[in-house]
């Protein structure tokens, strides 16, 4: 396996510029200002409020391959049909403690963009719809995150709780390996869950992203994701694996 390091550093300081880009595109918006004037003459077909999301999106993605490469145990194995899973990964379980402090990171982020920004910006939207944008776009992405945190967090519960529950049929087994060893979806459904209840708040900004007479679709969604992304995540153990495999999908 290559070295991690690269990976690791290379990461971090890609996502440290994304952040940085982000605060840089508030302030612009907070003072009235233009994003699209971000960056000046620079690659004018690139979104402007895109570009912290491309960055952390980058930034996390050389994160996660450089802590696995650090931290986890590694596996080949011959693909079957319709199986996949022809790379497995063992992590040690991080300390609930650690993972807590990590989580409090997307809240914070969530708490910055959403709650202070309505409570400081006092006037209509239409003078800051700079801000109201990013403010959706990003708070929806930490409120996505801290759900996944949150739905992690119950998912070692739920090992705790049923450790046999993986002694169920050839099928069943199948079914929560591709599901939950696999492809993670309790993650997907907590990150939607949690992101779209994330932007609710902005129901109070006038002419804001979320119609009050639509409040109840966005509510709708948020619940019914959250929902399943818990149910899914108290059922995981049902796969008969660790609560740190993961495995490829291919």
């Amino acid at each position: 396996m290559p070295p991690w390091q690269p990976f690791w550093f290379g990461g971090a300081a890609v996502a440290v510029a994304g952040v940085a880009a982000l605060i840089w595109l508030l302030l612009i918006a907070l003072g009235g200002g233009d994003i699209d004037a971000f960056l000046g003459d620079f690659r004018h077909d690139i979104p402007r409020a895109a570009i912290p999301a491309g960055l952390l999106l980058i930034g996390g993605a050389f994160l996660f391959t450089g802590e696995l490469l650090r931290r986890a145990v590694w596996e080949q194995r011959e693909m079957k049909l319709l199986s996949g899973g022809t790379n497995a990964v063992r992590i040690p379980r991080m300390r609930v403690g650690l993972v807590v402090v990590w989580a409090l990171v997307p809240l914070a982020v969530w708490i910055a963009l959403i709650p202070v920004s309505v409570l400081v910006v006092h006037d209509d939207r239409r003078s800051h719809d700079d801000l109201w944008f990013l403010a959706t776009l990003y708070g929806f992405l930490a409120a996505g995150i801290l759900g996944v945190f949150v739905t992690s967090l119950i998912k070692r519960m739920a090992y705790r709780l049923f450790p046999d529950a993986g002694a169920a049929g050839g099928g069943e087994l199948r079914f929560w390996r591709v599901a939950s060893v696999q492809w993670r979806v309790e993650s997907w459904f907590a990150f939607i869950g949690f992101g779209t209840a994330g932007i609710l708040p902005l129901v109070v900004v006038p002419d804001g992203p979320v119609i009050p007479s639509l409040f109840w679709l966005p509510a709708t969604i948020a619940g019914a994701c959250v929902a399943i992304a818990i149910g899914l995540a108290l059922a995981s153990p049902r796969s008969g694996f660790d609560y740190g495999v993961a495995e490829s999908v291919v």
